[in-house]
């Protein structure tokens, strides 16, 4: 749940705790806030 597929929808929400996760998982993917 915390990894889900980047979404600039899911950004605003989810990008709280997504981003840190995702990008910890992919490495290159930055978020764009």
């Amino acid at each position: 749940m915390l990894i889900r597929p980047y979404r600039e929808s899911d950004h605003d929400a989810v990008g709280e705790i997504c981003a840190p996760a995702f990008v910890a998982g992919n490495g290159e993917r930055t978020p764009s806030r």
